[in-house]
């Protein structure tokens, strides 16, 4: 980016150098001055493009840099990196408009590799593309830059037709601290698609929406195991005491991972009310929930004495 600029600073200079002379010049020589600058600037101009031979290389390399090979990718990007940038960041921001979608989506993702800010205006407009995976990609890239001026355009993808494009756009919202988009948010949690009330439950933890907590406590019973194990996530992280008896109610009936989760919250909210439940999970046939339960009894007032008895089934 540094060649890039010394060569921009180079033309405006000699801009300057140019118009200065021929505001000296008679009018005679003013034509040969002006057809001077056109010739300059084309000359200047042709340097930052690729030839033929390296635009057709950096859009096979393009082509290829979403892969599930980790050493692929990084093979890539090393090239990519290696190039000028005079040279390569013109080749993507025509490629940001090309007509393949394939083609706009790993371009993009090959520009929040290179860390090139200057496409962000490019990227905005690929928020209203037609291709959904496209604009996904488009918002985790402005997420990625950390680009704060983009928030009123993602919010609006809040209201996409699709669901996952939706559901991305709430957790790069949450990302962005975006709090202005929380009350849109919440109402998504009625979602029919499991992704997005799982996105939305997570960033509504990361945005701390206290008022959110009765609509996540109502996740808790959600049919999908994936969105009541974010929805406990996001009541621990809201610090939700008030769903504790819920909480105590659907224990019982999860996945060890997520009982485990629970019973740590349950000594973090100091629930005694909640040591019934717990005494269940002593003998439990996963050892990390027996040794944690044990702990958290613990913590909650339970004697030593108890705990064994309770374990013996006395």
């Amino acid at each position: 980016m540094a060649e890039a600029h010394w060569v921009h600073k180079t033309i405006q200079n000699m801009k300057i150098t140019i118009i200065i002379i021929i505001g000296i010049l008679c009018a005679g020589i003013v034509a040969v001055g002006c057809s001077s600058v056109s010739q300059t600037e084309q000359s200047l101009h042709s340097q930052l493009l690729a030839t033929p031979d390296q635009e057709e290389q950096i859009q096979e390399l393009i082509r290829h840099i979403v892969t599930p090979s980790v050493e692929q990718q990084d093979s890539i990007i090393k090239k990519l990196q290696g190039m000028d940038p005079a040279v390569i960041n013109p080749v993507l921001m025509k490629l940001l408009k090309d007509n393949d979608s394939w083609t706009r989506y790993s371009t993009i993702s090959a520009i929040n590799e290179l860390k090139i800010k200057e496409a962000i205006p490019e990227i905005i407009k690929l928020l209203n593309d037609d291709d959904s995976d496209v604009r996904i990609t488009a918002v985790y890239s402005l997420d990625e830059f950390n680009y704060q001026e983009a928030i009123p355009e993602i919010i609006k993808l809040l209201e996409d037709k699709r669901s996952e494009v939706r559901g991305s756009a709430a957790d790069a919202l949450s990302i962005l601290n975006a709090k202005e988009a929380i009350p849109k948010i919440i109402k998504l949690l009625d979602s029919s698609d499991w992704y997005e009330r799982q996105s939305c439950a997570k960033a509504l933890g990361k945005l701390g929406a206290k008022e959110a907590i009765p609509s996540l406590i109502k996740l808790l019973y959600d049919k999908s195991e994936g969105v009541r194990c974010v929805a406990v996530m996001s009541i621990d992280e809201l610090n939700a005491k008030e769903a504790v008896t819920d909480l105590i109610k659907i224990i019982s009936n999860e996945s060890w991972s997520i009982r485990l989760k629970i019973v740590r919250m349950l000594s973090k909210f100091n629930a005694k009310e909640s040591i019934p439940e717990i005494n269940k999970f002593l003998n439990d046939e996963n050892e990390q929930l027996r040794q944690e339960s044990e702990k958290v009894l613990k913590e909650l007032g339970v004697s030593e004495d108890e705990i064994q008895k309770t374990k013996e089934g006395k």
